[in-house]
Parts: structure tokens; C-alpha cells; sequence
């Protein structure tokens, strides 16, 4: 399950927005409002909510997907929230962060609407999806080891992406079946050969995380994949999910 909160302030109607400018605009916003810190996926002391299923060294270490993703669009704010705990964040702060955005943007109107559904996962046909950007990894050893010579190929980063792709899907998919107490999302995915998982298009760079920080992410832009699997709502992969990276797409052909 999950649910959408749409916020659509007068102040940037028809202005270009990316997902960490909305997160870093509704943080500043906040600033001084009681809101949840889940939301930003930081606990009450302020450090970031880690936690992940199994390691690598029993084949696992599939990263539990925050309980709220940023996003946006043209002049709009957007937050998914998933499972039971996400979407009452999501749901019962909107009042609150609609105000608090208003505010902040010289008390301009806005309008807000909350949608809701269910992250569907099944066994399909070759379907095509696009990442805008999955960061594939933030360790500074793994990214200089798939280098190709003196710059990171599409080809040399493969490995990074399959594991990006697929620990995501695995990690939320059972994060969803635990949290839902229903549903075979996991059981559905079944071997990393029966994903079928293509990597078509995408070109790999070394990118700031934050402008005024020096803490840098190898990630994959434009990235475009097929997989044996058909998703239904929002999917995510890799790291950075809170902030609206690893967003998986279906293709609108």
C-alpha cells in the first residue's frame, strides 16, 4: 500500500522542481513546525533511519526502503508514503505541510489532494521502465573498482546497477509483505534470472549529493531497463530513495 500527497503552491505554479529541491524546500518550510522526522527519514535525534535484511555475505543486504520518498513535477511538491506507517506520516501531516509550504513561499495559495493504492508486483512479459537517477553506490572503493580506464561506462557500472535494481525491489517487496501482513511480492520476484533484468540505456557519473557538501555518489542518469516483471505504483531502488532517487518508471509507449 501507499499513498501520494500532492502539494501544488501558487508560487511555483509551472516551475521545473526536482525531487531534492522539493525535499530541501519542505525542510525549510518545517523548520520550525512540529512535524514527524520520519518524513525526512531522520529519527528524533536527527540521524538518518537505516536498516537492512540480511548482508552480503549471506547473499542479501537488500536496504528497507524509507517510509517516505520526495518527488515532483512541474510546480508541484510530491511525497510517497509506503506501507501502513508511511501512508499515516504522508495522511496525517498533509494539513500541516501544506500550511507550513504556503508560508514559507509568502503565504502564497495552494491547493493540495492525497491518492492512494497498492504496489503491485507480477510475473510479466519484457516490460520497459526508466530511472531518471539510481545511485547504484556511495562507497568510494566499490565505484573506483568498476571504473572502465579513467572514466565509469554503462557497461563497467552493470554490476552496481543489477544489484541496485534488484536489492530494491527485493528489500521493498518483502518490507510490503511484512508490513501488510498479506501478499507474495517477494515470492514473485524469484531467482535474479527469473527478473529477466536487461540494462538497455544510461550513462553513469560521479555526482555531489549535496551542492555545499563534498560526499559524493556514483549514479546512473537516464537509466532505461526491461524486466520480466510487471509493477504496479510507485517502486524504488538504490540509494538515496528518501530524497527521490532510484524512482523505477514503467515506459509509456
Amino acid at each position: 500500500m501507499y499513498a501520494e500527497l500532492l502539494i501544488f503552491p501558487d508560487a511555483l505554479r509551472n516551475q521545473p522542481l526536482f525531487p531534492d529541491e522539493a525535499r530541501a524546500l519542505v525542510a525549510q518550510a518545517t523548520d520550525a513546525f512540529p512535524i514527524n522526522p520520519l518524513i525526512f527519514n531522520r529519527q528524533a535525534d536527527g540521524k538518518t533511519v537505516q536498516g537492512c535484511y540480511g548482508t552480503a555475505i549471506d547473499g542479501e543486504g537488500w536496504g528497507i526502503p524509507p517510509a517516505v520518498c520526495f518527488g515532483a513535477s512541474r510546480g508541484c511538491i510530491r511525497l510517497v508514503g509506503l506501507g501502513p506507517e508511511g501512508v499515516a506520516l504522508v495522511t496525517n501531516e498533509a494539513p500541516a505541510l501544506g500550511s507550513a509550504v504556503a508560508m514559507h513561499l509568502g503565504n502564497s495559495p495552494y491547493t493540495f489532494k492525497t491518492l492512494s493504492g497498492d504496489c503491485t508486483l507480477e510475473r510479466s512479459h519484457p516490460r520497459v521502465y526508466r530511472v531518471r537517477q539510481l545511485a547504484v553506490s556511495k562507497k568510494l572503493n566499490a565505484i573506483n573498482a568498476h571504473k572502465d580506464g579513467d572514466a565509469f561506462t554503462i557497461q563497467s557500472v552493470e554490476p552496481l546497477i543489477r544489484r541496485a535494481v534488484l536489492g530494491g525491489l527485493l528489500g521493498q517487496a518483502r518490507f510490503l509483505d511484512d508490513a501488510c501482513a498479506h501478499g507474495n511480492r517477494e515470492a514473485a520476484i524469484g531467482t535474479d534470472d527469473m527478473v529477466g533484468l536487461r540494462v538497455l540505456d544510461g550513462k553513469a557519473i560521479l555526482g555531489r549529493i549535496k551542492k555545499d557538501a563534498k560526499v559524493h555518489a556514483l549514479i546512473v542518469r537516464d537509466l532505461v531497463i526491461s524486466l520480466d516483471l510487471d509493477l504496479g505504483g510507485p517502486w524504488y531502488a538504490g540509494h538515496l530513495r528518501s530524497r527521490g532517487y532510484g524512482l523505477i518508471r514503467k515506459e509509456v509507449l
